[in-house]
């Protein structure tokens, strides 16, 4: 399969946008030639771009049908993130990582909290969860039938399921973009681990 096309439009224009995220289950990062850029494709439509601004900051902007928002990780480590409105710097979500970048609680303000757990590290798979331990959404790195394309191989991408319906579109848009944005965290703590042991070593 050739490389996705852009339809030129803003992703999330289309008036029904709302309406296909509610009945889409399965979503794909998809990172085109550009480094540092990512696209969120399902059933062959654009549904949002992720983007840095800056390769000096941990900073990744987010747009969708929802809104645009700004992803930003901060202290020691990276262990506190926070998502903002881009246009109103309003707080949409925070996220406290545990003791490693694979555990933590995102917390949304007035809103509910969701458990980000490491279900496979071989797999490389990661799960957010409910207060009720109940599965919400599933990533995992690589595309539907793992890869399409040799070049797939030195990209990073990934697959998101979702149960249909468990909740609110907005939420789930949003968390499908915290989600990737944590892959993206638990990455670059995987290199800066593998860097200060190739010095130190």
């Amino acid at each position: 399969m050739g490389e996705e096309k852009n339809s030129g439009r803003t992703p999330g224009s289309d008036p029904v946008d709302t309406r296909f995220w509610q009945s889409a289950h399965t979503f794909e990062w998809v990172q085109p030639k550009v480094a540092g850029s990512f696209v969120l494709m399902s059933e062959g439509r654009e549904l949002g771009t992720m983007a840095q601004p800056s390769r000096l900051r941990s900073v990744w902007h987010g747009e969708s049908a929802f809104g645009r928002w700004e992803f930003r990780a901060a202290g020691m480590w990276s262990r506190r993130s926070e998502v903002s409105d881009l246009s109103s710097g309003h707080l949409r979500a925070s996220y406290l990582m545990r003791w490693h970048a694979a555990e933590g609680i995102l917390t949304l303000p007035d809103g509910p909290s969701f458990s980000w757990r490491q279900k496979s590290w071989i797999r490389g798979t990661c799960l957010f969860l409910d207060t009720n331990d109940r599965v919400v959404l599933e990533v995992r790195r690589g595309r539907l039938g793992g890869g399409r394309r040799f070049s797939d191989l030195f990209r990073t991408q990934g697959t998101i399921s979702t149960n249909p319906g468990t909740l609110e579109p907005l939420t789930l848009g949003l968390l499908v973009f915290v989600a990737w944005f944590l892959i993206i965290v638990q990455n670059e703590e995987t290199a800066a681990v593998a860097a200060t042991t190739a010095a130190v070593g």
